[in-house]
């Protein structure tokens, strides 16, 4: 199953089969319920509505690693960013 899903801020993820993909199609994450973890097993994101925010409350929540997958990218346009308490999710500098 594939659907698209947007972040807090717009940019596009597409989700199949629970993995997620940015639009160069690089695996950002995956989902464990409504909770996202990246490939380094650390909290990514929570799906609120129907956008991706990461809630900083949340940053030491742990799950399993996993060795991220790539596929083709994607033509899809960003949204309108979300007034949605919280930050944008898979940004390189997290600690």
């Amino acid at each position: 199953m594939e659907r698209v899903l947007y972040t807090k801020k717009g940019a596009p993820i597409r989700e199949i089969d629970g993995n997620l993909f940015d639009k160069a199609g690089n695996q950002v994450g995956r989902f464990d319920g409504e909770t996202v973890y990246g490939p380094d097993g650390r909290y990514a994101a929570t799906l609120m509505a129907d956008r991706l925010v990461y809630v900083p409350a949340y940053r030491g929540w742990l799950s399993y690693s996993f060795a991220p997958m790539r596929m083709a990218g994607t033509a899809l346009g960003r949204m309108v960013p979300s007034a949605i308490a919280g930050e944008e999710p898979f940004t390189a500098a997290r600690g």
